[in-house]
């Protein structure tokens, strides 16, 4: 009988451990694919830089995005971690090679949580300070508007496509008098161009070709 119960008890020891280390596969898999996809996110911020256009969608920027797969790569990667170590070291014969092998994974998960922390700091300081607001006209067309360092000015940019908006140049974006407030502002369509106005200050620039970014 004492064999016996052993022998589930192992068992059962033996399927969960089983299952701790197909779910920590899992989540480092999630965290992988989240690492590639900062990346990916990253290289299409960049190109979009190149060309003078930027991400938006409902509130959503490039940093929102990219803030969010880091908050869930280092989740994703903890969670593995949390997973594997145990069922993977305590194959390990030998209780003091066991015990090393924890400690050093242990130091590698600090020094990877305190970068994870870094990264997920910076991305949310660099998408708080992304004060994008979009002005929609009646006639449905888009303006994204962000105030500028100088006093009454603001960058603006009109849409491209559904996910991607282009920089208007060649214009100046300044308010007559007092500081920007994107919600005064209205959105006018004339035949191929559109008409900002803000307060006393009016701003005539043609519409984007609808085509997607190269």
């Amino acid at each position: 009988m004492a064999s016996e119960a052993r022998e589930i008890s192992e068992t059962r020891a033996n399927v969960r451990g089983h299952a701790r280390i197909s779910w920590g596969i899992a989540c480092l898999a999630v965290a992988a694919l989240s690492a590639l996809g900062i990346r990916l996110l990253w290289a299409w911020k960049e190109k979009m830089g190149s060309l003078h256009e930027v991400f938006y969608f409902h509130g959503i920027t490039i940093w929102s995005l990219i803030l969010l797969a880091t908050i869930l790569s280092g989740l994703a990667a903890a969670a593995g971690l949390f997973c594997l170590v145990r069922p993977v070291t305590a194959r390990i014969l030998g209780t003091l090679l066991r015990r090393l092998v924890r400690a050093l994974v242990g130091m590698v998960v600090v020094v990877a949580t305190l970068a994870w922390i870094y990264s997920l700091l910076a991305f949310t300081l660099l998408d708080s300070m992304c004060d994008l607001h979009q002005v929609t006209s009646d006639s449905g067309e888009n303006v994204l508007m962000e105030p500028a360092y100088r006093p009454g000015s603001y960058y603006l940019w009109v849409q491209k496509s559904a996910l991607v908006y282009e920089a208007v140049k060649g214009v100046e974006t300044r308010t007559a008098s007092g500081p920007v407030v994107p919600e005064m502002c209205g959105l006018e369509s004339h035949g191929d161009s559109l008409m900002l106005s803000c307060g006393a200050g009016t701003v005539s620039f043609p519409k984007a070709s609808p085509t997607a970014t190269k």
